[in-house]
């Protein structure tokens, strides 16, 4: 434990120091270094791709996806994505004797799911260029810490209350040390971040110019550490079910890239997608 807390810190002032940066092609090119890790880590260490040709394919399009924000994605992204979907099928053609059908599918499926997914941390770094008019440039900050603590504090939450207090397991099969009293500590953790940032932002930020719409804050605590905990489980049912523990040993005390960013896979979209549709801050018209 005193290692995986030593690492948490190391790991929390490094975010930090990002968050900094956020407004800068440096995100991008973190977000991308995070998702050529994860990827490839998944792709080697469940040992379902051999093929090496095709693991480069799938590192590259991984590297290359979070900049497609820069580009606004059509038609660069577009066109590097039907090159991608060429190039893998260029390569089950060449090696059809050799190389299995579900190599192509995870190498696809994985290439797409952890980038995209990923990138979308960039999009809500940059909401108000796509909703300018409910928010502003300083309301990325907000959205890309939401969904930071929407998968790590409920992460943090059950990681802690589970240790102390957990009695009745939540899903023995894929993940024996998870547990329900865990599951209910990491929903009130989140909870707690989310108005304590909602606090800090009303006052702080916003002052007499606008407010945080404190109900849907909460609700969107509470469904975004369920979304962190089913992120969790599914890319720890794939590891049991290629007799692994971790993903990786790049982080210690945590595992893989990967380990620590599987809850953040699919907060970080889910999250994009209540951005678009919840005003979560509703500013003073002038």
């Amino acid at each position: 434990m005193k290692q995986r807390i030593i690492t948490g810190l190391i790991g929390g002032s490094l975010v930090i120091l990002l968050l900094f940066l956020r407004d800068t092609v440096v995100f991008n090119c973190i977000i991308a270094l995070i998702t050529l890790v994860s990827v490839y880590e998944i792709l080697v260490a469940t040992h379902y791709v051999k093929n090496r040709v095709l693991i480069g394919c799938g590192l590259l399009f991984a590297a290359v996806v979070p900049f497609f924000q820069l580009t606004g994605f059509m038609p660069v992204g577009l066109t590097i994505c039907c090159a991608f979907i060429l190039a893998t099928l260029c390569v089950l053609l060449h090696g059809h004797r050799t190389i299995e059908l579900k190599e192509v599918s995870f190498v696809f499926m994985m290439s797409l799911l952890i980038p995209f997914s990923m990138s979308t941390m960039l999009y809500l770094n940059v909401a108000s260029v796509y909703f300018p008019q409910r928010y502003d440039q300083i309301d990325g900050l907000f959205f890309v810490l939401l969904a930071f603590g929407g998968a790590w504090m409920g992460d943090i939450g059950a990681y802690f209350i589970g240790s102390f207090f957990g009695k009745h397991k939540l899903a023995p099969v894929i993940s024996p040390k998870k547990t329900v009293e865990g599951a209910i500590g990491g929903v009130l953790t989140t909870v707690v971040f989310f108005t304590a940032l909602g606090l800090v932002w009303e006052f702080a930020v916003l002052r007499q110019d606008g407010g945080v719409q404190w109900v849907w804050l909460v609700i969107s605590a509470v469904a975004c550490s369920i979304v962190g905990m089913i992120g969790d489980l599914a890319f720890s049912c794939i590891k049991r079910a290629c007799y692994i523990k971790d993903y990786g040993h790049i982080i210690p005390g945590h595992g893989g890239m990967l380990d620590r960013f599987d809850s953040v896979i699919l907060v970080s979209p889910f999250l994009f997608l209540l951005v678009q549709y919840i005003p979560f801050i509703v500013r003073t018209a002038v």
